[in-house]
């Protein structure tokens, strides 16, 4: 019944369940590697989960002074994937946009129709790029390019 005794409560499970993420993308991340990766693949409305991203990454834009420009098609219909995944995919795409990109810069999210009649999703920011010949590199597990490394942001590539 003590609102700061329940706030406590709040906080300690909240760090718990992040911790909790963690663990589960390691683990993932060890399957993907070993080739045993399950796809949990149930009907998902796209544009609500990179909708729900882009707000999850808001503050963070904003204390860069970052824009998020959200370009998104109405009416898209549920597609069958893998909710958690294509979450985890838009979160890294954001926040490597928001690490990369400087103070005043500019974020555009699209969703939409492919011209085969598909969805996509796409992250675009004017931060500095990657130069081509370190695109190997940073494809490559734990890999970082130049610029991560001089910017001394936290990632592990």
């Amino acid at each position: 019944s003590n609102p700061t005794y329940r706030d406590y409560a709040r906080d300690v499970h909240d760090s718990g369940q992040h911790l909790l993420d963690l663990i589960n993308e390691i683990l993932d991340l060890s399957r993907i590697e070993a080739g045993r990766y399950q796809l949990n693949e149930e009907p998902m409305l796209l544009l609500s989960v990179v909708e729900d991203c882009c707000h999850m990454m808001e503050l963070k834009a904003r204390n860069k002074d970052i824009r998020i420009v959200q370009d998104f098609e109405n009416a898209l219909p549920r597609l069958f994937a893998d909710e958690r995944a294509v979450r985890q995919i838009a979160l890294n795409l954001l926040s490597n946009a928001i690490k990369f990109t400087g103070t005043g810069g500019e974020i555009r999210v699209r969703v939409g129709w492919t011209a085969g009649g598909g969805q996509y999703f796409s992250v675009k920011d004017n931060g500095p790029g990657i130069p081509e010949d370190e695109i190997p590199v940073v494809l490559s597990a734990f890999g970082q390019g130049s610029i991560a490394i001089k910017s001394a942001e936290q990632g592990t590539g």
